[in-house]
């Protein structure tokens, strides 16, 4: 849609604390542009969490967005980010084959449920597949990882609004 779109630009560090805790926060640059009477406004949102792994192939997280309640200067007001609490589990079923369970609740919205299933097709090729309750949206992704670099390219599906692309390009130090 030409009238629309936005943009999020972050700066992320993690840590690992030790084999089985791991937390992170990252800084977040959000630029939205709505033509005609809005224009184009920008804001600065931190988030940030953690991952724990009490035994060999579980893994439970936790994950704030937005704490700060960061918002949007509109011409009618203030329009601010959801707060967005996350908890999730994740376990290898076999060395090659992840799946995750995730909770999260944003302001003023029912909670949301999501699976998610991952297989390493071939050496450093996943695959990735998930559904949410709400609208039983749906997602597939593709991810490719070389040393420190990593590309996932994913797609969701919502019954009303379509297919939303995702890319993502990470490098770890």
């Amino acid at each position: 849609y030409s009238k629309y779109h936005e943009i999020k630009t972050s700066l992320a560090y993690g840590k690992l604390f030790g084999d089985k805790f791991s937390a992170g926060i990252q800084l977040n640059y959000h630029n939205v542009f709505i033509s005609d009477e809005y224009g184009r406004s920008s804001t600065i949102s931190v988030e940030g969490g953690f991952l724990f792994r009490p035994i060999k192939d579980l893994y439970i997280g936790a994950h704030i967005f937005n704490p700060s309640r960061a918002k949007f200067n509109t011409i009618d007001g203030k329009e601010y980010l959801p707060t967005t609490f996350r908890f999730g589990l994740g376990y290898h079923i076999m060395q090659k084959i992840w799946i995750a369970l995730e909770s999260q609740k944003e302001t003023n919205l029912p909670a949301v449920w999501k699976i998610g299933l991952e297989v390493e097709a071939l050496d450093q090729l996943f695959l990735r597949a998930g559904i949410n309750s709400s609208s039983f949206q749906s997602s597939f992704g593709v991810g490719y990882k070389i040393g420190s670099i990593r590309a996932d390219l994913a797609f969701s599906f919502h019954p009303q609004l379509g297919f939303t692309p995702y890319i993502t390009f990470i490098y770890g130090f």
